[in-house]
């Protein structure tokens, strides 16, 4: 059975969430996603697709219960994240698999593995890992690191937003999604963007635990 507390769902709330709030208030109007090459309806797109890859590769959970829970959990997450006014389609999956982890593509395709649930003590834990994955979507990282390798691969030695470059960037991208599906370029985040995630799912955790 996966998690025996999560149907009841209690929610924890954490001191140091309350001792952190100034300094991530501070910091979350540093929250710069970065130059970006595809439009958010493109995220949406190349996310849905590199998600359909991920259903086909993994063992999916494939229990209503368990989708609807993390589906619940996660929009009441969304409800206290800063998505700049992009409406996601916003999906929530289970993954059968023990390893405690979880990954969000881009456009709002989140995977959470049954290891991660039952590692969880309770709901609060949970929350604070979808939390960050939800960050990297609002933050549209995911993106962000596929147009900097792809103009690091067309050797433009700075990443200027030259309007051909961009499109070049933004279609060679999208031409390749076959191959940045889960575990690429799509989820290979520099030190820099694990930060901003941290920083973003923090504040949008403590805002939940105060209910702001």
């Amino acid at each position: 059975m996966i998690g025996k507390w999560y149907f009841r769902a209690p929610t924890t709330g954490c001191l140091v969430l309350l001792i952190l709030a100034p300094t991530l208030l501070a910091q979350r109007s540093n929250l710069k996603p970065g130059i970006n090459a595809f439009s958010p309806q493109q995220d949406i797109e190349l996310g849905r697709k590199a998600a359909l890859e991920v259903e086909q590769k993994m063992p999916m959970c494939n229990d209503p219960k368990v989708d609807a829970y993390l589906s619940k959990l996660g929009h009441r997450l969304i409800e206290h994240l800063n998505t700049r006014g992009i409406e996601y389609p916003w999906e929530f999956h289970c993954v059968n698999d023990k390893a405690v982890n979880a990954f969000a593509l881009p456009g709002g395709f989140v995977f959470v593995n049954r290891g991660a649930i039952e590692a969880a003590d309770n709901e609060a834990q949970l929350a604070a890992v979808m939390a960050h994955e939800l960050s990297h979507v609002a933050l549209r990282h995911g993106t962000n690191q596929v147009t900097k390798a792809r103009y690091a691969q067309m050797g433009t030695g700075v990443l200027s937003i030259a309007g051909g470059i961009l499109g070049s960037a933004a279609g060679a991208a999208a031409s390749g999604v076959g191959q940045l599906a889960a575990g690429s370029l799509l989820l290979r985040y520099s030190r820099s963007a694990e930060t901003q995630a941290d920083v973003m799912g923090t504040h949008g955790l403590w805002r939940r635990s105060l209910k702001i």
